[in-house]
């Protein structure tokens, strides 16, 4: 969705990608308002941190997926990839929380 286009779309799903993307009132951030509690809000901006838009997410009754398990199964497959076998999960809890 363009910019502009933001507050005049309907849509269910909200898949927040950009890690720069400013919540807030002013030119250019988007307004928490945005958020309604039928919408499923993703963050891939910069897992497993949490962009300060899911904290909004939250307090307006959206359903979040947890972009830290996304993280902690792309982290394991890539890792089966290279060395052929799975990673301890203590080690990917370990990174997961780093």
């Amino acid at each position: 969705i363009p910019f502009q286009n933001l507050y005049d779309t309907l849509f269910d799903i909200v898949v927040i990608a950009d890690p720069q993307l400013k919540v807030g009132t002013s030119h250019g951030s988007v307004n928490g308002t945005l958020l309604r509690d039928h919408m499923t809000v993703l963050d891939v901006s910069d897992p497993p941190k949490a962009h300060p838009l899911i904290e909004e997410a939250k307090m307006r009754g959206c359903t979040i997926i947890d972009s830290s398990r996304l993280f902690h199964d792309r982290l394991a497959a890539q890792y089966r990839a290279i060395v052929g076998k799975d990673l301890p999960e203590e080690a990917l809890e370990a990174a997961v929380a780093t």
